[in-house]
Order: structure tokens, then C-alpha cells, then sequence
């Protein structure tokens, strides 16, 4: 729900030894820490190698009987060093880490709840052969994310929106991995997934414009950037900036010029779409345009 702030104001920083505290402490400094890694996320990256893991390293290390966040932290870890591009030797290593805690996690879970972790972990785990370069074991590994996460049945209102929240965030991976393997038409139908798990997702619908757009299917990338522009954010902006793209390689000016300027208006610092309005054709109208980019530029 983005309470970052609130948490972290409300939660102490105080002196924290996971092999010493009480399984409330481990929990609230897990949920701290989380917040202070969100807060401090840089914008249009995936990464953050200066990122703070400690307390999510020492929970993972000295904390196992504090579930479920011993197996949250070790697979934070996991997967920021994964994306990082840690050494394979140390990635294995965590990936032993996560697989084990795994175990103490789901010990004596009830069937939805140790699904669900499973699922988790699997699709955590996708990261090592992709990491190796083993399609295969990624397709392996990913089909038994995507399977636990559609096996478990959630029977309270509770559970069908972890259900869906995991089903999203595994088709979500699922997409990426078929790209990864070259495969678009396969990343076609999975980010149709993801769509019909949560329709109004501006970063899903975002997602399918760029699959759209890698296709070459400039009017279907346009229709899929306008509804991530008009969903709001996280998307809108890039949205809003994809959609004047494809309308400008589709020959229809005008759309693109008042998608580019929507954009400017939600990111006046933006450089790309400065610039993509400068290129615009010579007409009236759009050298007004023109001219009022250039000015506020």
C-alpha cells in the first residue's frame, strides 16, 4: 500500500541482533528494512547494488524459526544478488540458503500457505540457471513456479488475493523468461496473463506495448501504451511516451504530438520527448507546439 513513510517513522531504528530477538522484533525490522530498501530504490533501474542488506542478511543467517521472514529476507538476498551479478558460487550458495529455510517455512504451513511459498522459491530460484545460461532448467524451474502458483486453492478472501498477487508477479516473470529465450510469441500470450489476472495494472498493460512493439505491432502497442497511460501510474508517463512513438510510426501526427506533450506534462524533465516533438512534422499547430517545447525546454 507504498506506507514506506509511515513505517518507517512509526518502527524504531534501534539496535537490532536477529539471533538475540523475539520473533515480533525480527518481524518489525524485517518490515523496516523493506521500507528503507523501497524508499532508496533508484528510479528506471532494476538494480541497486548500494543497497543496505544487512538486516535482511542477518535475519536470513541467525533467525530461521522466525517464519515467514527468514525465508522473505534469505530470498531478498537471493534475488538482489542475482540481479547484481554476483558470483555463481555465492549465488549457489543462498540458493541452499533459500531452498532449506524453504523447508522450515512450509514445515507445518497449511497446503495454500506452503504452495505459496513454493511457488515463491521457484520463482526466485529461475534466477540461477538464468544465471548459467540453461534454458532448459529455466523453463524447468519456472513451470514449477507457474504450477504451485495455479494448484493452491485459496478459500478465504484473504487467500484469493494472495492467490492472484502471486499468479500475477509469476506470469509477470514467466514473460520475461520467454523473451529471454527469444521467444515473443510466447511472451505474447503470457503477458495476456498477466492482464487477465489484474486489468488494471498500467505496468502490465505497459509491458504488453513493448511486446507489442518488439513484434513490430505498432497499432496493438498503441492501444496497449494509451490504457497504460490512462491507468495512471507506475506507467503512465512511460505509457504516455510509447503511445506518441507508435502513433508517430503510424503516420497519425496529431495523436502523437498530444501523447508527447501529456508526457512532458507529467515529467517536464523528460529529454526523449523534447526531442521526439522537435522531429514533428511542420504544420501550424504543431510548430505552435514546437515552439512552446522549445521555450519551456
Amino acid at each position: 500500500m507504498c506506507l514506506y513513510q509511515p513505517l518507517l517513522a512509526l518502527i524504531p531504528h534501534d539496535y537490532f541482533e536477529a539471533g538475540r530477538a523475539d520473533l515480533d522484533t525480527v518481524r518489525l525490522a524485517f518490515w523496516r528494512a523493506s521500507a528503507n530498501f523501497i524508499q532508496h530504490l533508484p528510479e528506471r533501474t532494476s538494480n541497486y547494488r548500494s543497497a543496505d542488506m544487512s538486516v535482511f542478511e542477518d535475519i536470513a543467517l541467525n533467525a530461521p524459526s522466525a517464519v515467514p521472514e527468514c525465508f522473505n529476507a534469505t530470498a531478498k538476498v537471493f534475488v538482489h544478488k542475482a540481479k547484481n551479478r554476483c558470483e555463481i558460487a555465492d549465488l549457489m550458495t543462498w540458493s541452499s540458503r533459500l531452498e532449506k529455510v524453504l523447508a522450515l517455512t512450509i514445515a507445518d504451513a497449511d497446503e495454500f500457505t506452503a504452495g505459496l511459498f513454493t511457488s515463491r522459491f521457484y520463482r526466485g530460484l529461475g534466477f540461477l540457471p538464468q544465471r548459467a545460461g540453461d534454458k532448459n532448467e529455466m523453463k524447468r524451474t519456472m513451470d514449477l513456479a507457474e504450477s504451485h502458483a495455479r494448484n493452491i486453492k485459496p478459500g478465504t478472501p484473504a487467500q484469493h488475493l494472495l492467490y492472484r498477487e502471486n499468479l500475477h508477479a509469476v506470469m509477470e516473470s514467466r514473460t520475461k523468461e520467454a523473451l529471454w529465450l527469444g521467444d515473443k510469441d510466447e511472451a505474447l500470450s503470457r503477458s495476456l496473463k498477466v492482464i487477465e489476472v489484474d486489468p488494471y495494472d498500467s505496468k502490465a498493460w505497459a509491458e504488453l506495448g513493448e511486446i507489442h512493439y518488439l513484434r513490430l505491432e505498432l497499432k496493438e502497442a498503441s492501444e496497449a501504451y494509451s490504457t497504460a497511460a490512462m491507468l495512471g501510474p507506475p506507467a503512465s508517463a512511460v505509457g504516455r511516451y510509447m503511445a506518441g512513438l507508435c502513433f508517430g510510426r503510424l503516420g497519425q501526427d496529431m495523436l502523437a504530438a498530444l501523447f508527447l506533450k501529456d508526457t512532458l506534462e507529467c515529467d517536464p524533465l523528460g529529454i526523449s520527448p523534447r526531442r521526439r516533438i522537435s522531429e514533428l512534422p511542420n504544420f501550424a499547430v504543431l510548430d505552435a507546439l514546437k515552439s512552446w517545447n522549445d521555450r519551456a525546454g
